[in-house]
């Protein structure tokens, strides 16, 4: 099963056509972002409009700082697009994981670790 469509979608300007997350899902985005002022990255969420996940949705955004380790650099909704997230103490970034969770899974902390951490 695809658990990612059109992920070649996610890195354009918002124009309609857009990278789908299946439910459990992630996404690997190389892009090069620079901490500056205010927040450095946004992201444009569409929340599903009907059935369950319309309620549940939340995704989570994550960078590497080196091979290993990887770090939150928060949640998202689809509540308002785009969603801003801050770097943080990170100069600069190259790549960022989106994991679509529904809220009941998103407190679970096993699962989003070993999603990650199984990932190549």
């Amino acid at each position: 099963m695809e658990l990612v469509h059109r992920p070649k979608s996610a890195l354009k300007k918002p124009d309609g056509d857009f990278a789908e997350i299946e439910l459990f899902g992630y996404l690997d985005l190389e892009l090069k972002a620079t901490n500056g002022e205010g927040h450095d990255i946004a992201i444009y969420a569409r929340r599903p409009q009907v059935g369950a996940q319309a309620e549940t949705m939340h995704y989570l955004v994550f960078t590497k700082k080196d091979e290993d380790e990887w770090i939150s650099l928060g949640i998202g909704g689809g509540n308002t697009s785009p969603e801003k997230f801050d770097l943080g103490d990170l100069e600069s970034i190259t790549m960022i994981r989106i994991i679509y969770r529904n809220q009941r899974r998103l407190n679970d902390p096993h699962i989003d670790i070993r999603d990650i951490t199984r990932a190549k």
